[in-house]
């Protein structure tokens, strides 16, 4: 497991989360990852339905993939957590480490 380094997310499901977070990927710093699941801050919390979003947890989406590839961009399902660490919305894209 390694431990902090730079890196963004882009969401494109559930539309609703995206419609929030705009097109924009959000920057992140990953906390610590191994090849199937990283720990994410984000750099700018959002909110979403009354919920302060301030960390995600991506899980590699596609058999054959993991997060040893950082020079791509790697398909992820990513649950969304507030302050408390209660997940509060999942969604599909990509984590890109910086």
């Amino acid at each position: 497991m390694k431990s902090s380094i730079s890196g963004s997310i882009s969401v494109s499901d559930p539309w609703e989360l995206a419609s929030v977070i705009g097109d924009a990927p959000l920057n992140v710093i990953v906390e610590t990852w191994n090849r199937e699941r990283a720990m994410l801050r984000l750099v700018t919390p959002f909110q979403f339905e009354g919920d302060i979003i301030l960390t995600a947890v991506a899980s590699v989406r596609h058999l054959g993939r993991d997060f040893a590839e950082k020079s791509v961009s790697v398909p992820a399902n990513i649950s969304f957590q507030s302050g408390d660490l209660v997940p509060v919305v999942t969604g599909i894209g990509t984590l890109s480490f910086a």
